[in-house]
């Protein structure tokens, strides 16, 4: 398989909302799993839908670890790029899905996270 590259970072990131939702497998099962696979290689390239799921993911723990930290990092990435995410009120999603994270950190964590 070819490298992924920057042209292909929305393909990337659909190939993981199509796994997200069951249609990347026979049957319609989701696919948590490959689709934060996907959701990371497309984020990696600047995806910033792919950012926001994959801080959810993180935040729900939906196919990786439940991990508080990596959901405020990739929900932070996704809040500094959200200005090319639709629909307009993602920025108020992301905030307040950063504030779930932010309940479960320690300070030290948060100041770690923000430099």
């Amino acid at each position: 398989m070819a490298e992924v590259g920057q042209a292909d970072r929305v393909p990337v990131g659909d190939a993981g909302l199509l796994d997200d939702l069951g249609f990347g497998l026979p049957g319609g099962t989701p696919d948590h799993a490959s689709a934060a696979g996907h959701y990371l290689k497309s984020a990696e390239l600047g995806n910033s839908y792919a950012m926001f799921s994959l801080g959810r993911q993180y935040l729900e723990g939906s196919g990786v670890g439940l991990d508080y930290q990596d959901a405020y990092f990739w929900l932070g990435i996704a809040r500094k790029y959200g200005a090319v995410l639709a629909p307009s009120n993602i920025l108020v999603i992301i905030d307040y899905d950063k504030s779930l994270a932010v309940a479960h950190l320690t300070p030290g964590q948060l100041a770690a996270l923000d430099t």
